[in-house]
């Protein structure tokens, strides 16, 4: 009996941490921070050990399902991983993109030291926006990465629908 309650307090456990990792991989919410009316900020975190100085960009996607253009600046994470993009003037399928230089390094969490990534390091993760001139939380992983791919692979692939099934599967299979 007392095993069991154990088992029982574990479980619930692991299921309710699971649950909140769960809400903070793809944390595409809707904030209500009003910024202008027609600014659009996305704030997140690059998350694999935090990642220092990625470069962040959000992108537009193309009819055919490939990266389109940039949308306002490129940005660079902060020590923690934090990041914050604001462009106006577009809504729909967005792509945040993470990408190593020289000057990017991933915190490994286990020894506190800073790892350089190669140049190919690159984590996205993927939204649809409704219109514009809202705040919206969008964390970057190597889950969301696998969400991204995912959406890529379907019919259709970039489509609002995609993304949100992509986005939805993710959360389902953490939980």
């Amino acid at each position: 009996s007392i095993q069991l309650k154990k088992v029982e307090t574990k479980s619930m456990l692991w299921k309710l941490t699971a649950v909140a990792f769960a809400a903070t991989l793809v944390a595409c919410g809707s904030g209500s921070d009003v910024v202008e009316a027609d600014t659009t900020t996305i704030e997140g975190a690059i998350v694999k050990g935090p990642v220092h100085k990625a470069k962040v960009a959000a992108y537009k996607v193309n009819a055919d399902g490939s990266r389109g253009d940039k949308l306002g600046d490129e940005v660079r994470s902060e020590a923690d991983g934090s990041y914050k993009l604001s462009f106006s003037g577009y809504s729909g399928v967005v792509v945040i993109e993470a990408a190593a230089d020289g000057e990017t390094a991933i915190k490994d969490e286990a020894t506190g030291t800073d790892v350089k990534p190669g140049s190919s390091f690159k984590l996205r993760s993927a939204v649809s926006l409704p219109p514009t001139g809202r705040t919206f939380k969008v964390q970057v992983n190597p889950l969301t990465d696998v969400a991204v791919a995912a959406a890529q692979r379907k019919t259709g692939e970039f489509s609002a629908a995609n993304v949100e099934q992509a986005n939805a599967e993710l959360r389902s299979s953490v939980t």
